[in-house]
């Protein structure tokens, strides 16, 4: 579960920011919360950022996916279980001085806290630290630390008796999870293994499904939600063409009749949905974490709000999920889908520096604080929230 998420000099992110997944002490939706089982913190299940383009929307989304598949890719080649390509290091581009990329996570896995901070110096790793706090503790411990070529072990990697002289091209963190059997790195590099990363930039959705798309369980699951959703398919098959394509058909019953259609032939929305539901199922299943940029592409809003409610039931959400996505569909922008520190605005300042900040910090012009029955989307429209100044004129422009 993600506690925190921070960046600093990534691409339009020049300072600190911060994303923040544990709840404000608010009373919308609170049984759609989940409930920590170390300590009984409260952590939202969805998190929506919404903005104007090039505001910074993706960016943010970016970031963690570059801590996450550097770290993963390491492993990824040495056991060839997972397809992951690391994404580049881009610093903020408008600074003279060179100064690291940081990135700095706090997440939770069964009763322990990790905090993981890894910096990038061109490509090159010049900081990296992992600290965790178990259950009975008072305090969090050092797993190690990392400065530039020297490493500072903790006291659980000295028992261990783990060498210092690894690869220093990748991190720290992913070469024990590849050279030891410790516990604490199992459970350390579980949660950056198990998070979805869902990109719909490519558009072949057949020669990028996930094998688990045919799993009996999850398959089952997919064809009860469609189902659900009013969309008309009742099994789907794939032929394998060759090593790493397939060809997708989905059935149709019509009038009493069944009728295979290509995937390719199906609207875009459902080749989306198809891709998407088994990812979101698995995540599920497992309560992990969940990220997806450009939710509302090629999705009608009623689809979305239903996507939303499975992560924010907790008679489905059981094992405690999580969802980050951005957005630009304000009917679902209501009080009656989201509570107001679940929903985030990205734009950028009088700096060209983008900023993210949530729905329940803003305060009117009376200082008082956006009210939780208030109609955000029509507030949103209205440039009330700073994160779109230019949408109301274009809403008003006559042709």
């Amino acid at each position: 579960m993600l506690c925190q998420f921070s960046v600093k000099n990534y691409k339009s992110y020049r300072d600190e920011t911060t994303l923040e997944m544990q709840a404000e002490n608010i009373k919308e939706f609170e049984d759609s919360l989940i409930l920590s089982e170390k300590d009984s913190k409260k952590f939202l299940p969805i998190s929506v950022i919404y903005g104007p383009n090039a505001g910074g929307k993706s960016n943010l989304l970016e970031a963690f996916v570059t801590l996450s598949t550097n770290v993963v890719f390491p492993i990824a080649m040495i056991k060839q279980t997972i397809k992951v390509l690391p994404m580049q290091i881009v610093p903020y581009k408008f600074c003279d001085e060179e100064t690291p990329t940081e990135f700095e996570v706090y997440y939770r896995v069964g009763k322990s806290e990790f905090r993981y901070n890894i910096d990038f110096l061109k490509d090159k790793i010049v900081y990296e630290s992992l600290y965790v706090l178990t259950e009975n503790a008072k305090r969090p411990a050092k797993v190690f630390i990392r400065e530039n070529d020297i490493i500072d072990l903790g006291d659980e990697l000295e028992r261990n008796k783990v060498k210092t002289n690894n690869n220093l091209e990748i991190p720290f963190l992913s070469f024990l999870s590849v050279s030891y059997d410790i516990d604490i790195i199992k459970q350390a590099i579980e949660f950056f293994l198990n998070t979805m990363i869902i990109s719909f930039s490519n558009d072949d959705i057949e020669n990028t499904l996930n094998d688990m798309a045919f799993e009996n369980e999850i398959k089952h699951k997919v064809i009860e939600l469609f189902r659900n959703m009013d969309i008309d398919v009742v099994d789907y098959r794939a032929e394998k063409i060759s090593n790493d394509n397939y060809k997708i058909f989905m059935k149709h019953i019509i009038d009493g009749k069944e009728y295979e259609l290509n995937l390719a032939d199906e609207s875009k929305g459902t080749q989306k949905l198809f891709s998407l539901l088994p990812k979101l199922i698995s995540s599920l299943n497992y309560g992990s974490l969940t990220l997806i940029d450009e939710m509302d592409a090629k999705l009608h809003p009623k689809l979305i709000e239903y996507i939303i409610e499975m992560y924010k039931n907790p008679k489905i959400n059981k094992k405690g999920a999580q969802l980050i996505m951005t957005s630009h569909d304000l009917t679902t922008m209501t009080s009656d889908i989201y509570r107001r520190d679940e929903i985030l605005f990205a734009s950028k300042n009088v700096e060209n520096v983008s900023e993210l900040y949530s729905l329940y910090e803003i305060r009117d012009v009376n200082g008082e604080r956006i009210r939780a029955k208030t109609p955000f989307n029509k507030q949103y429209a209205e440039g009330k929230y700073g994160a779109d100044p230019y949408l109301q004129r274009i809403l008003e422009w006559e042709v």
